[in-house]
């Protein structure tokens, strides 16, 4: 068994049950990784007990679901409006129905969604043929796409303005 250098994400999402039992969680979490690094390398041990102490961590840090909701609506709806502004300008048309915005196109046709994921606490993003999943980020303040720290907002923009062959700004 080899943990060292693995570097996979490991998300978490408690239950409120998991929520109101927290603390004796964490309690069980110290016991639980001298039972599993039994018989480990003194290096894979080390990498294990690294990983339980990132778990701990990112479960501090998660959204519970209504901070998450409050989070996707505001996000969406801010996003709705600058687009709703925009296509007053432009050729496109934006609704917001159902917890899902959509953007359809008539020239060239082509239709992008962005809608929550409440069991990742994600928004996804469907726009040319691609899929884009954002996460939470508390030093941006907004949903943004890991590994490139870019914005819902900025996603966006860059997709309409690719699919309209000019620069637009949300």
């Amino acid at each position: 068994m080899s943990f060292a250098g693995d570097r996979r994400v490991v998300r978490v999402f408690l239950t409120k049950k998991a929520l109101d039992v927290e603390s004796e969680m964490f309690t069980e979490t110290s016991r639980w990784s001298d039972r599993l690094a039994a018989g480990l390398t003194p290096k894979n041990r080390e990498a294990l007990i690294n990983l339980l102490l990132r778990v701990e961590h990112h479960v501090h840090r998660m959204l519970d679901e209504n901070t998450f909701q409050e989070r996707a609506d505001q996000a969406l709806t801010e996003l709705h409006r600058a687009l709703a502004d925009a296509s007053e300008k432009h050729d496109f048309e934006a609704d917001f129905n159902s917890g899902a915005l959509k953007v359809e196109f008539d020239d060239p046709p082509a239709k992008f969604v962005v809608s929550p994921n409440s069991p990742v606490r994600q928004i996804w993003v469907s726009a040319h043929s691609k899929s884009y999943k954002l996460d939470w980020s508390d030093a941006a303040g907004a949903f943004v796409l890991p590994g490139t720290g870019q914005t819902l907002r900025r996603l966006m923009s860059e997709a309409v303005s690719r699919q309209l062959g000019e620069e637009i700004t949300l």
